[in-house]
């Protein structure tokens, strides 16, 4: 596929430069960099289609016959993707889940 597009004199200096550094030509670098966007683009829509899904599947509202959508293989390796995905995640001090800091709003406790 051929393309054409117009580029201010600037961007042309500065792909110029950016090819050079990579050892390119000018098509080579908008190829890759064109190529780079575009599976950028296919992991966010991955990505946001997983949350979907677990919102989906997560969500309050649902139905208990809706709930039987996935087999228990399929809820497994959701479950095991939600457990990766939060690898990243800080861990949170042992005091931020304590009793007192949970119930921290309330003036008295009914017994």
């Amino acid at each position: 596929m051929t393309v054409t597009i117009e580029l201010p004199p600037e961007v042309e200096v500065q792909l110029h430069r950016a090819a050079a550094r990579q050892h390119q030509n000018p098509v080579e670098f908008v190829t890759a960099a064109v190529a780079e966007k575009l599976r950028e683009e296919e992991s966010r829509i991955e990505q946001q289609e997983r949350k979907d899904v677990v919102h989906d599947r997560l969500s309050p509202s649902r139905q208990p016959e809706e709930a039987a959508g996935l087999s228990t293989a399929e809820d497994e390796r959701l479950l095991d993707e939600l457990a990766a995905n939060g690898k990243n995640l800080p861990v949170l001090p042992p005091e931020a889940n304590s009793r007192e800091r949970i119930y921290a709003d309330r003036d008295e406790c009914l017994i």
